[in-house]
């Protein structure tokens, strides 16, 4: 009797590390990995250990190329291929360079546009990433 209990906890905690398994095998982009969803994926990290710095009163750096935002490809393809888009990526590229090349007068405030851009644009052309566009608001 003692052989089965053993062999029916073992069994179960097989079938649970196994189940672990395939909970991390699952994609953090339930579209799939594509060039902007790895390339907006990098940007959220980016920005949210800018966000981080900036709160601990020390500088950041963007190093991205955010010039990709209008070349990448993704499951909406369409979306990203339309003016409305196009506007949004152009005026995120141009603060975040302003930004990268130190043109900027007020990085902290470029830093607070560049996430508001987020925010307008995943409001309008896909917004499953606006809970992640909130984590990188500045607590003030």
């Amino acid at each position: 009797m003692n052989k089965l209990v053993v062999i029916s906890v073992l069994f179960i905690i097989v079938l649970y590390l196994g189940s672990c398994k395939d909970e991390a095998k699952k994609p953090i982009n339930p579209n799939g990995d594509t060039e902007i969803s790895l390339l907006m994926r990098a940007m959220y990290e980016e920005a949210l250990t800018a966000r981080r710095n900036i709160e601990k009163g020390e500088d950041f750096e963007l190093s991205l190329d955010y010039k990709k935002l209008l070349t990448a490809k993704g499951v909406m393809t369409d979306k990203l291929e339309s003016p409305l888009y196009k506007a949004y990526a152009e005026s995120y590229i141009a603060i975040a360079e302003r930004i990268k090349n130190d043109l900027s007068d007020n990085r902290i405030e470029d830093y607070k546009l560049l996430v508001e851009g987020c925010r307008k644009c995943h409001d309008v052309m896909c917004q499953g990433p606006l809970v992640l566009v909130n984590k990188l608001v500045l607590k003030e």
